[in-house]
C-alpha cells in the first residue's frame, strides 16, 4: 500500500498529516517517533468526531479500504484496512492486513475511551508470525486540560532493546486554537528536542507551520510549510521549505497542488519535487479521486473527522461527499511519464437509522457558506435550536439558542473551517462551514 496506514492511526487520528502523504502512513519506512510527533494531536478531532456523530442520522459507514496494485494491465489485490466500531459507534480497532492467498494480519491499532467518549489510550501492535501473537510496540496515554482538549500524551515504546518514553505537550490560545506541540524524550529527566508551531495568516490567506529542533542552547528553525488558500479558504497549494544551513537560505523541497470539482470535492492532487539543477518543479505523483455525490459528509460515519488542525488543512474536502476510490500514479524514471500504480477502494455499509425519538432526520442548511459576518441556520420542522460552533481543534467556540431561520454572528471568528452542531433535545445534526 502506498503511504500505508499505520500511524494514521497511531495517534489517530490523533492530528492530520503534514507533507505529502495521503490518508495512510507507512510506519515501517519512517521513524516512529517522527510519525507520532507529526500526528498525535489528531486526538482532539477524534473526540469531536465522536461527540458529533454518535447521534447523527448516519446512512453509510466506512468499514474498510482495499488497495489494488496495477501491474502490466492487471489489478491485483494487495492490502486491506478493516475498521471495527463499538456499539456506540466509536472506533475500536483498525486492522491492517496484506493479501497472500488469504488475508494475513500485519499490524493493528486499538482505541480506548473515558466516560466522556474521549480517547484515553491508544496502542499499536505488530503480528509476530513466528509465534502467531500480537506484540504491542507503542502505547499512548492521553491527559486533558480544563478546556477539554488534550494537554499531554505519554508515549511508551517497547522493542527488543527495551522500553523508552516520550511525551507531547500541547499549547493553545484562550479560544482553543492549537499553537504549539513540543516533544520531549526521557533520560534521567525530560528533555525537549523538537516543537511545531501553527499560525493562520489572514492577510496572505495561508496556513503556516514552523518546525524547530533544540540544538542544546536554543530552538533552531529548519522547516516551514505554507498552505495557500483562495478567498473561501479552500487550499489550492502547499509548499514545504528546508533551511540550507550552509547558506542560510530557505530552499523549496516539495509542493502539492489541489484541484476541486463542481461539487467542491478534492478531485486531483499533484505532487512536485524541486529540481535544483533545472531550477524547476518536477511532477512525481498524481492522485485522482472519485465520489458518490448522493451522500454528503453529514450522512457518513467515518473513523476520522478529516478536518485538519494541521495548517495545511489538506483533507478538508476528502469527504465532502462519499469518497469511492483514489487512484495513485507515480513518475517512472525510465519513461519520464506519470504511470498508474495502485488504487484504494472505499467500502461502506448501510446503517439503520435510529428511531425519530432518538435521531434527528431533519435537513440542516447554512447560508451563506462560506460566510463573513453572519450564518443563517435553517432546520425543517424545528422551531428552537441550540447551535454550537466548534473549531477544528475540538474547542467549543460559541453556543446560541435561536429559532430556525435566525442568524448567528460570526464576524469575531478567525478564518478557517468549523463544525456547527444543531441540537434539539437529544437530537443532533452536524455540518461544516467556512469562515472567510
Amino acid at each position: 500500500m502506498k503511504n500505508t496506514f499505520t500511524l494514521f492511526a497511531l495517534l489517530l487520528f490523533s492530528l492530520l498529516v503534514i507533507g505529502q502523504n495521503n490518508l495512510k502512513i507507512d510506519s515501517k519506512s519512517h521513524d516512529l517517533s517522527a510519525q507520532v510527533k507529526k500526528q498525535i494531536s489528531l486526538v482532539n478531532q477524534l473526540n469531536l468526531n465522536n461527540t458529533s456523530q454518535v447521534n447523527k442520522a448516519i446512512l453509510q459507514r466506512l468499514d474498510s479500504i482495499i488497495t489494488d496494485d496495477y501491474d502490466q494491465g492487471q489489478w491485483n489485490t494487495e492490502d486491506r484496512i478493516l475498521y471495527t466500531y463499538l456499539d456506540n459507534s466509536l472506533l475500536s480497532e483498525m486492522l491492517y492486513l496484506y493479501w497472500e492467498d488469504e488475508w494475513v494480519g500485519e499490524e493493528k491499532q486499538n482505541y480506548f475511551y473515558d466516560e466522556n467518549n474521549r480517547l484515553s489510550q491508544q496502542s499499536l501492535s505488530y503480528y509476530n508470525q513466528m509465534n502467531s501473537t500480537w506484540e504491542e510496540e507503542i502505547l499512548i496515554d492521553f491527559a486533558y486540560g480544563e478546556n477539554g482538549l488534550v494537554e499531554e500524551a505519554l508515549i511508551k515504546y517497547e522493542d527488543e532493546d527495551g522500553i523508552y518514553y516520550e511525551k507531547a505537550v500541547f499549547n493553545y490560545t484562550e479560544d482553543g486554537e492549537l499553537t504549539e506541540v513540543i516533544m520531549y524524550e526521557q533520560y534521567e529527566e525530560w528533555y525537549a528536542y523538537s516543537k511545531d508551531t501553527y499560525a493562520v495568516n489572514e492577510e496572505l490567506l495561508q496556513f503556516e507551520e514552523f518546525r524547530y529542533y533544540w540544538d542544546g542552547e536554543s530552538w533552531f528553525n529548519n522547516f516551514q510549510q505554507i498552505g495557500k488558500c483562495n478567498g473561501d479558504w479552500q487550499q489550492y497549494e502547499s509548499i514545504t521549505y528546508l533551511l540550507n544551513e550552509e547558506t542560510g537560505e530557505w530552499v523549496n523541497t516539495g509542493k502539492v497542488e489541489f484541484n476541486y470539482d463542481e461539487e467542491g470535492n478534492l478531485s486531483i492532487e499533484q505532487g512536485f519535487a524541486w529540481d535544483t539543477e533545472e531550477n524547476a518543479w518536477i511532477e512525481y505523483s498524481a492522485q485522482g479521486m472519485a465520489y458518490n455525490n448522493d451522500f454528503t459528509f453529514e450522512q457518513l460515519f467515518l473513523p476520522i473527522d478529516n478536518i485538519s488542525d494541521d495548517p495545511s488543512s489538506r483533507f478538508i474536502n476528502y469527504f465532502n461527499h462519499m469518497l469511492l476510490n483514489i487512484e495513485y500514479s507515480y513518475l517512472n524514471m525510465n519513461s519520464n511519464e506519470i504511470e498508474l500504480s495502485d488504487k484504494d477502494i472505499y467500502y461502506y455499509s448501510e446503517q439503520n437509522v435510529l428511531s425519530i425519538e432518538n435521531q434527528l432526520r431533519t435537513e440542516l442548511s447554512l447560508y451563506p457558506n462560506p460566510a463573513n459576518d453572519i450564518l443563517k441556520v435553517n432546520m425543517e420542522d424545528l422551531l428552537i435550536i441550540e447551535a454550537e460552533i466548534y473549531n477544528i481543534h475540538g474547542s467549543l467556540i460559541k453556543r446560541q439558542l435561536l429559532n430556525s431561520g435566525e442568524t448567528i454572528p460570526i464576524a469575531d471568528l478567525k478564518p478557517g473551517v468549523y463544525l456547527l452542531k444543531a441540537k434539539n433535545g437529544n437530537k443532533t445534526v452536524t455540518t461544516k462551514f467556512i469562515k472567510k
